[in-house]
């Protein structure tokens, strides 16, 4: 058996809706609506809204290491003049739904359990200031092909976003040629971010804007030696990592 199957938060809605013997409203009847403003209360038109599958870690970390920075939607659309969506002929399981405008921080509601139709709360938008990194080796050099993670180390900026399910998406992707990565980012907001680099430990830096950010550690990745109580190397053994570095 394929262990992606096996992990699959689709196959294992499924499972537990026949265990509970609850039947999913059929496909062509299921639906989700919602509303996308703006801080000042105004429908944002013309925001791209996503219907994603939800991604647990195991999903998550296959899809790094096929160096993508998101799944492809299973629907989407854009909200109306007034802001307003809908999304018809959905399957019932696990999702997140994104939503993403020019000029404002994109936003995710997740997890999103789809058994019925259903209307989300509101999705209140952020202007989007934006932050730029240049992530260097130890020696100074760009560093290309890293992947960098981002998460807001000022809460208050998201008291009023995050009482209803909302909150900003996932900001994590690959450093380009020159070793630069920008992220949205929302006014008056400070970062954390956290670089991680095949064969070593993830470095984080606290409460930044942007600008450069260089490894302290060596450019050559580190090896993980293991042995036994009397120190003898152990050949062909199995090594689990239970919890996948970044969101």
């Amino acid at each position: 058996m394929d262990i992606s199957t096996m992990f699959n938060p689709k196959s294992i809605t499924v499972a537990l809706l026949a265990i509970l013997g609850m039947g999913p409203t059929s496909a062509s009847d299921l639906l989700v609506g919602g509303m996308v403003t703006s801080s000042g209360g105004d429908g944002v038109a013309e925001t791209r809204v996503d219907l994603l599958p939800f991604l647990d870690g195991y999903s998550s970390g296959r899809m790094r290491l096929e160096k993508a920075t998101d799944s492809k939607p299973a629907a989407s659309t854009l909200t109306s003049s007034s802001g307003r969506f809908v999304l018809k002929g959905l399957e019932p399981g696990m999702w997140r739904m994104v939503v993403t405008a020019p000029g404002f921080v994109p936003m995710q509601f997740d997890p999103l359990l789809l058994l019925d139709s259903r209307e989300l709360p509101p999705a209140l938008l952020v202007r989007d200031t934006g932050a730029t990194f240049e992530v260097r080796k130890s020696s100074g050099e760009p560093l290309a092909g890293a992947w960098v993670y981002a998460e807001s180390a000022t809460g208050e900026v998201w008291k009023e976003v995050g009482t209803n399910g909302w909150r900003p998406k996932p900001r994590v992707d690959l450093t380009d040629d020159e070793g630069r990565v920008t992220f949205p980012r929302a006014p008056d907001e400070w970062l954390d971010v956290t670089v991680f680099v095949p064969g070593r430990v993830g470095e984080k830096w606290t409460q930044v804007t942007g600008g450069s950010i260089k490894l302290s550690s060596p450019d050559d990745p580190g090896r993980v030696r293991f042995a036994d109580r009397m120190a003898n190397l152990l050949k062909e053994s199995w090594c689990v990592l239970e919890r996948l570095p970044g969101p």
